[in-house]
């Protein structure tokens, strides 16, 4: 392993997702698990030297799903839920004011009710933390915030109520979220493009060429940014990071051609895509979950599926390009 001071550990990623992943995890069904992960991230936080704060929202009337898992379709997973609430675990290097512009790095904690939520998604969970040990250590550390979001599988509960809040979307720069991203395998064909082919064709067009192969991260990005997803991929060394910018425009029309075209939800199904409602440059990396990992959602997203060096060189990836700015 090299001793370059942004390269990520291998064995700290295996050690968190096998953590994280021990058992189901979420507010409503698996409290308890879901607060020993909370726990165990603040620790771990702590250690680094990050200053953290867990931060208790509530979401009134709120339209979201089923956290049941399986693969039931969209339509029958869709609820309207009176109140919840839940917490988010918020975190910033004590050099840097906590309303300094920053970047944010956000994935979710909790997994869905019937799968401990390997790769979706304490693989973006592990990721975060990696990052943040790396940052933690730099003496020009750049200016970034965490979010550790709870009820993304409610649909995405956490990160609405940050992108809500005024105050704290006013002091983001860009938003880059973490979502599935230990799923990696060379095998002819194992990548499913379906509809993203119309969306991302130049993304699209390198799958093929390479044979169809689910051995890439995807950033998912718009206009604003599209920088920071190139600059993750020019920092990628061994790791293959495409690059995808949705068509949509931006606002109400975006979310009206949604609506038409219903497969074009597929860009929206994590943190990021809250911020990208309220204009805040955002995107999203990911191996593509369902695209590629028959598991997911499904009790066979365990610990020893994940590609933990491929979680720890998309880390370093992320690090050194939050160093050299977007």
């Amino acid at each position: 392993m090299s001793s370059a001071p942004e390269t990520a550990d291998e064995q700290r990623v295996e050690k968190h997702v096998r953590t994280l992943a021990g058992s189901p995890r979420g507010r409503r069904h698996h409290p308890q698990a879901l607060q020993q992960a909370m726990d165990y991230l603040a620790t771990e936080l702590d250690g680094y030297g990050w200053t953290t704060r867990h931060v208790p929202f509530v979401m009134r009337w709120a339209i979201g799903v089923t956290e049941k898992g399986g693969t039931a379709p969209l339509w029958r997973r869709v609820r309207l839920y009176r109140r919840l609430e839940g917490t988010n675990l918020l975190a910033h290097l004590p050099q840097h004011s906590p309303e300094a512009p920053a970047v944010l790095l956000i994935a979710h904690v909790d997994s869905v009710e019937n799968s401990p939520g390997a790769d979706d998604n304490a693989s973006g969970v592990a990721a975060v933390l990696e990052c943040a040990r790396l940052l933690a250590a730099l003496p020009d550390a750049p200016v970034v915030r965490l979010a550790l979001v709870d009820m993304e599988e409610l649909g995405k509960m956490g990160s609405r109520a940050l992108a809500g809040d005024r105050r704290f979307r006013r002091g983001l720069r860009h938003v880059i979220c973490l979502e599935s991203v230990g799923t990696f395998t060379s095998e002819p064909g194992s990548q499913q493009v379906g509809v993203l082919k119309w969306v991302f064709p130049q993304a699209a067009a390198e799958i093929a060429s390479q044979g169809g192969r689910g051995d890439f991260v995807l950033a998912i990005c718009k206009r604003s940014s599209r920088r920071a997803a190139e600059t993750i991929r020019e920092s990628a060394d061994g790791l293959r990071v495409l690059v995808g910018q949705e068509p949509r425009p931006g606002g109400l029309a975006g979310r009206l051609v949604t609506q038409v075209a219903r497969p074009l939800r597929n860009l929206d199904r994590s943190d990021h895509a809250p911020f990208w409602d309220k204009g805040v440059p955002s995107l999203m990396l990911t191996c593509t979950a369902s695209f590629r990992n028959h598991r997911y959602h499904l009790p066979g997203d365990v610990a020893g599926e994940v590609d933990f060096g491929k979680v720890a060189e998309l880390s370093t990836a992320v690090v050194r390009a939050l160093r050299r700015g977007f």
